[in-house]
């Protein structure tokens, strides 16, 4: 297509919105009246659809192939009355539930303590386990008993209170002997209260032996 523009001089500018003219026919129509616009496309309507809303006037467009009344193709807009909604809102969603997560299951710590077959001071120790997934073998499950809190806390006070003692080791493989003071001894502890022990000969060794009669 071969577009030609032809300047024109000396028109004046249109002064104002050209809608605003409608403002005071727009304002008197009332509920369920309406205006056709001959030849009009709905896209057509939309500057004045939007005018009319600002006014506070609610219209609606149909386009038509044929008004009934004038028999022509065009556009037929209707004032709605104010409680009429032609575009309803959705539906809310309903708020869903925050659903919290379970805490985890963690069962409470319990307390055990083990007689010594030789007569030794008892072990007592904690766990969240049941005794049969300590490792305890079965043999010696009969000598374990589970105790309170207070009695466990009683028995670890106790052996940060009791008063050092001699003990004396004898290494079967070695025949070295030892002599060591300590206060309780431990896994963790015996390595260095090895290191720290006094060298004793197998003939005072055997003589404690005979004296606490082991």
């Amino acid at each position: 297509m071969n577009l030609v523009l032809t300047i024109d001089q000396g028109i004046p500018l249109p002064s104002g919105d050209p809608i605003e003219k409608h403002r005071e026919t727009l304002l008197a129509m009332k509920a369920g009246e309406s205006f056709f616009i001959e030849g009009a496309i709905l896209g057509d309507m939309w500057p004045l659809l939007h005018y009319s809303d600002s006014i506070g006037v609610s219209l609606m467009g149909s386009q038509l192939d044929e008004d009934t009344v004038y028999l022509e193709k065009g556009v037929r807009v209707w004032r709605l009355n104010p409680s009429v909604d032609v575009t309803p809102e959705k539906p809310a969603k309903k708020a869903r539930a925050a659903k919290a997560k379970p805490e985890p299951m963690i069962p409470p710590a319990r307390y055990w303590k083990m007689e010594m077959e030789d007569g030794g001071e008892p072990v007592s120790w904690s766990s969240r386990l049941p005794l049969e997934e300590q490792g305890v073998g079965a043999e010696r499950q009969s000598s374990v008993i589970e105790i309170t809190e207070e009695e466990f806390v009683v028995l670890k006070q106790a052996k940060v209170d009791a008063p050092p003692r001699t003990l004396h080791l004898r290494n079967k493989a070695s025949g070295d002997c030892r002599k060591i003071l300590s206060g309780g001894i431990t896994a963790s502890k015996l390595k260095t209260l090895l290191e720290d022990s006094d060298r004793i000969t197998a003939e005072e060794f055997e003589a404690w032996e005979a004296e606490n009669e082991l």
